[in-house]
């Protein structure tokens, strides 16, 4: 009993840091399994654009921060065929969302996180990517495990409004195994 304890409470804190300022868990464990999304993402950037791997790269950290699975594969078809910045962008995003209850395969652990998207929260996101986060909220979120969604995104297309962008949501995330105890 109290080994199973301890394994809780290690597991606990190392989904703390795993998250670390964005979640915190707050009612349990959730056993759970892991579920497949794929989605075509039209992205049109009227105050800001992204180069193909950057926008690649922010829908893969809000995706990661919003509770996918680590594995989000996202594939770019850009209008821009050089590097530089592209307006209009095509994505499809292929990921694994936490879902309660079992299924086929061996069950996970999971718990539920407060999470927040806002001006340097998570550290990356800035107002510019208000066009973003607006679109990630309308067609990527409802593919999630998620409660409790206030989402207070508010963006003006030409402008960059402090206090525009505000995304708050609860999410099933993948509370990691905790490592085996080291002997000596």
């Amino acid at each position: 009993m109290q080994r199973y304890r301890a394994t809780r409470i290690v597991a606990a804190i190392a989904a703390g840091m795993l998250f670390g300022p964005l979640a915190r868990g707050d009612d349990g464990m959730v056993a759970g399994h892991w579920e497949k999304r794929q989605h075509d993402l039209n992205y049109f950037g009227v105050t800001s654009v992204f180069s193909c791997d950057g926008l690649r790269e922010e829908i893969k950290m809000l995706l990661r921060a919003a509770g996918a699975r680590a594995d989000v594969d996202v594939r770019m078809s850009c209008s821009n065929p050089v590097e530089g910045p592209s307006r209009i962008t095509d994505a499809h995003a292929t990921f694994y969302v936490l879902v309660p209850g079992a299924a086929g395969e061996e069950p996970v652990v999971g718990a539920w996180h407060k999470v927040e998207f806002r001006a340097g929260r998570p550290a990356w996101l800035s107002e510019g990517d208000c066009e973003l986060v607006a679109q990630f909220a309308k067609d990527l979120l409802p593919l999630l495990t998620t409660r409790g969604v206030e989402n207070r995104v508010n963006c003006v297309p030409h402008e960059t409004v402090v206090g525009s962008l505000k995304l708050r949501f609860e999410t099933l995330a993948l509370v990691p195994k905790p490592r085996p105890a080291r002997t000596q």
